[in-house]
């Protein structure tokens, strides 16, 4: 596992974004409730979204932008957006952090949900909200060892994987990224996470 990972963030912060393309393209078409569950580099000018809405809105979409229902059968739609991305996306991406959430909760204002690798990452990402305009923030959550059941390795993989949305449904982020992002094989990801799950559910049942 890299050692940028050894002190990994979870933060939220609220703050107004007007600049994001995703909130300006459903704005035309009259949607006001979607929220940004995972964003990742496409090309060098390009930004994939993956975008979560009402089922009803869905609809809307339809041959209108390049578009791509994830899931069928349930209340939300799960929509692939690809736009060259504004700075808030473009800042967490490059500082290696991963944005779990980015829910529109006013007229331009966000909950932005992130997960950054390292007490660096977090200081430069917070930096720059500061020169953006006014935040607040919500939540500040560094990772730290129980140390009861699980090895340090097991902990902080099994820690980050929960913070970037591993085991949602539908999941934020495979197998194959978050093994990347870790520096680690998915093999050794997949062997890490079932031993430690199962350490997990034998203190469980045993206690």
């Amino acid at each position: 596992m890299k050692d940028t990972w050894e002190e990994p963030y979870q933060v939220v912060i609220e703050m107004e974004n007007g600049a994001c393309r995703v909130l300006a393209m459903l704005r035309k078409l009259g949607i006001q409730q979607f929220r940004i569950i995972n964003v990742s580099g496409f090309e060098k000018t390009a930004i994939r979204h993956l975008v979560e809405l009402p089922k009803k809105h869905a609809e809307k979409m339809y041959g209108r932008l390049n578009v791509h229902v994830r899931r069928k059968g349930c209340e939300k739609a799960y929509l692939c957006i690809t736009t060259e991305g504004c700075d808030v996306c473009r800042t967490l991406l490059s500082r290696g952090a991963f944005l779990v959430s980015g829910r529109l909760i006013g007229e331009k204002t966000f909950n932005y949900s992130f997960v950054t690798p390292d007490s660096k990452s977090f200081s430069e990402v917070l930096g720059f909200f500061k020169e953006y305009g006014k935040f607040r923030v919500r939540r500040i959550r560094k990772f730290g060892l129980k140390g009861r059941v699980l090895t340090e390795r097991q902990e902080k993989v099994l820690w980050v994987a929960l913070k970037m949305g591993f085991f949602d449904f539908p999941r934020k982020i495979e197998m194959r990224e978050l093994a990347e992002i870790l520096g680690i094989a998915p093999s050794t990801l997949s062997e890490i996470l079932r031993r430690g799950i199962r350490r997990v559910l034998e203190s469980y049942y045993e206690s």
